[in-house]
């Protein structure tokens, strides 16, 4: 059975019809003019006159309820963090003026965004990515942007709380820890890693080429013995050194606000030898059996900064490479503000007892076996010097 044509198709055939009685001027017959401007009439006074009616703009079948009805791998697969992290970050965000405003379009769910900008922090940045939220969540591609800016903008806001300097409690109580693996006095651990690049800067591109031959961002990192990131500095390009970068955090150029007496950080080869960076011994040095003893306890002290920079990377995936082109000063900003986003989420997941660890982390790295202490032999470099004997009488 034919159907009937629509208003839209009736609407056609009368303009059509009223197109062709114009065109060959009939003053015989004027009936099909007066029911085309009759019906456009009515048409226009149904249209721009009555009220509009609502619709819904989502389906209601993406909702929090169908989140929590995931099952535990998938969830987790999708969104990088177990449901209770969810709900607790929601509701840290949720009641953010952001999410909310004074027209008739009301926004999305903030837990839906929430989900989305997680989403999208998690993935590398491919179009499959891009493509499968869009899918998942109903949203167009100016959504997704739109969607993640809002959330990287209110947790960027949590920094000062959620990614700070350990209080006087929290640097007893890694210096507690350390003191039992023969470095007392260690309140954390630094190193440098960098956030590759997709596409060559435009402005100064050359600047961000880095050692693997990447172009990147330099991201200096500081965590305490819980694997909690407690200082950081990320913008420089990836052809600084870490030691550079370091050099120029507050940390570094300010360290009597930061240390007290005795307290220093651990670090790689690369960094100086100081009152506060105790890196480990390289070049000459090592021709000293104690000094490799040293740094093979000190290794393994350090290895949980590598675990931290390793668990931020998996779990929030876009680290290992960012789509955005930095094209502009304003570019700079966001990439940046997208970096430290993942590193106070990264906190924040820690502080919620998150299950992400467990999963993701590494075995430790084979590491040279101790040399046995052949010789007395000292070097007198600062508090390295006087931190080796002790260290190495712990595990004498």
């Amino acid at each position: 059975m034919r159907q009937p044509p629509s208003q839209h198709q009736q609407l056609h055939q009368a303009a059509n019809s009223a197109a062709m009685i114009m065109l060959f001027d009939s003053e015989n017959d004027d009936s099909e003019l007066e029911e085309f401007y009759s019906y456009c009439r009515s048409k226009l006074q149904k249209q721009y006159l009555n009220a509009r009616g609502t619709t819904t703009r989502f389906h209601p079948r993406y909702d929090l309820s169908i989140m929590q009805g995931l099952s535990e791998s998938c969830f987790l697969q999708l969104f990088q963090m177990a449901w209770p992290c969810f709900l607790n970050l929601l509701q840290l965000i949720e009641s953010h003026p952001i999410f909310y405003n004074s027209s008739r379009n009301q926004q999305r769910d903030p837990s839906v965004q929430l989900a989305v900008a997680i989403c999208c922090l998690g993935s590398n940045g491919n179009g499959a990515a891009v493509f499968q939220l869009k899918n998942l969540f109903r949203v167009g591609y100016g959504k997704i942007n739109l969607y993640t800016t809002r959330v990287t903008k209110v947790i960027y806001q949590m920094r000062s709380r959620l990614a700070s300097w350990p209080t006087t409690e929290e640097q007893l109580e890694s210096s507690q820890v350390m003191q039992e693996e023969g470095f007392p006095g260690c309140v954390g651990f630094v190193d440098g890693t960098t956030i590759p690049l997709s596409q060559k800067p435009p402005i100064d591109g050359n600047h961000y080429f880095d050692h693997k031959k990447r172009y990147s961002i330099s991201l200096t990192l500081v965590c305490d013995v819980n694997k909690k990131f407690k200082s950081y500095l990320a913008g420089y390009p990836g052809s600084c050194h870490d030691c550079y970068v370091f050099s120029n955090m507050h940390l570094a150029q300010q360290p009597g606000q930061f240390f007290n007496q005795n307290q220093f950080l651990l670090a790689d080869s690369a960094y100086p030898s100081n009152q506060y960076t105790i890196p480990a011994y390289k070049g000459a040095d090592l021709l000293i059996p104690e000094n490799v003893d040293f740094n093979y306890h000190l290794v393994q002290s350090r290895v949980r900064i590598e675990h931290a920079i390793g668990i931020l990377k998996g779990q929030f995936a876009s680290l290992r490479e960012m789509r955005s082109q930095i094209r502009n000063h304003h570019k700079m900003k966001a990439a940046i503000k997208w970096i430290i986003s993942c590193v106070v989420l990264h906190n924040l997941l820690a502080d919620l007892k998150d299950q992400w660890n467990k999963l993701y982390e590494e075995e430790e790295p084979e590491l040279a076996p101790p040399v046995g202490q052949e010789n007395d032999n000292t070097s007198n470099d600062g508090l390295r010097g006087v931190l080796r004997p002790i260290t190495l009488a712990h595990f004498a």
